[in-house]
């Protein structure tokens, strides 16, 4: 198989020129061997038989070698591993890859909201606090008014009373 690659080898390019050639040479050849007398037909009839029988093999040979050719081809096709394996664990990674950085992602945004929840519930605390502190604060206003009116009055009936 040597030179099926990147333009032919050397004896590619001589067979297909030295096929060509010979042919041509063959084709003047039978044109002289037509043109000649029957006596120089029975002296040229050898050369004629010889050149052809040359070029029937130059023919064999590169038919040979690219049979020969094409069998290293698909042996080598049919030694090497099938891809779909390889191609499939790629496809796999490349899958389970994404799936991570999503996982991770997904992490993260967990993280996000674990920690606004808490603020949340600290905000929720905050406000119950709030809330209890307020109603203390009105009861306590409320108890103070109640004084206050009660110390009114109790001081209104005094002024009354004389």
């Amino acid at each position: 198989m040597e030179g099926s690659q990147g333009g032919g080898s050397e004896r590619e390019k001589s067979n297909s020129s030295s096929s060509t050639t010979p042919v041509s040479a063959v084709a003047t050849f039978w044109k002289d061997f037509k043109k000649a007398s029957n006596e120089e037909k029975l002296v040229l009839f050898n050369s004629l038989l010889k050149g052809y029988q040359e070029e029937v093999d130059k023919l064999t040979k590169r038919a040979k070698f690219g049979e020969n050719a094409c069998l290293n081809i698909y042996q080598k096709l049919y030694e090497a591993p099938d891809p779909y394996p390889v191609l499939t664990s790629i496809a796999e990674d490349a899958k389970l890859s994404e799936l991570e950085s999503e996982n991770r992602k997904m992490k993260v945004e967990l993280e996000e909201f674990r920690t606004e929840s808490t603020y949340l519930k600290n905000q929720q605390a905050t406000i119950r606090r709030l809330e209890e502190r307020t109603r203390q604060l009105e009861q306590q206003g409320l108890l103070q008014s109640q004084l206050q009116l009660a110390n009114e009055e109790s001081g209104h009936n005094k002024s009354c009373k004389y």
